[in-house]
């Protein structure tokens, strides 16, 4: 029983350390506290776990981010399509979380964290042309919310012109 009481406290001193990693790499460029803290806090208890950790957080640094930068938004639809794609993905993983089992969404979030470090590393200033985002905001979006619901894993879609 000790041995279970000590695995806990590693547990949670290393989550607090990812927490906080997470937190000053958000801080600086958007990206981290999720990509950083979602796979530590899986690894130590579990996806669902980690997935309720984030979620306030995330989502309040979020809003405050996107109030901040309103006057930035896109015109037209795209804002609406984006928010409601991610609205129904987020919707669809959700259901995911409480149904798929732990294992499985362990790997999803593996695969999306690796995948996610790979690509930024092979092409670090890739980005879609106006014309693409346009057309396929919706579907991505959706992708986006359902893996953002299933395993708390998000990052930054775009990034801001140089």
């Amino acid at each position: 029983m000790e041995a279970i009481a000590e695995a806990h406290w590693v547990g949670l001193v290393w989550v607090c350390v990812a927490l906080i990693l997470g937190g000053i790499l958000k801080g600086a460029t958007g990206a981290g506290a999720p990509v950083i803290a979602v796979p530590v806090i899986a690894i130590y208890f579990d996806v669902p776990t980690a997935v309720a950790v984030m979620v306030l957080p995330n989502f309040t640094t979020n809003l405050i981010r996107g109030w901040k930068y309103r006057a930035h938004l896109p015109e037209g639809r795209f804002p609406w399509l984006y928010a409601g794609g991610g609205f129904v993905g987020a919707w669809i993983g959700t259901i995911m979380l409480a149904h798929v089992p732990p294992r499985l969404l362990m790997v999803m979030v593996a695969v999306v964290v690796f995948l996610y470090i790979a690509f930024r590393l092979a092409r670090p200033g890739w980005a879609l042309s106006r014309a693409v985002a346009d057309r396929v905001v919706f579907p991505v979006a959706t992708l986006a919310g359902v893996l953002q619901g299933a395993t708390g894993v998000s990052a930054p879609v775009c990034r801001s012109p140089s």
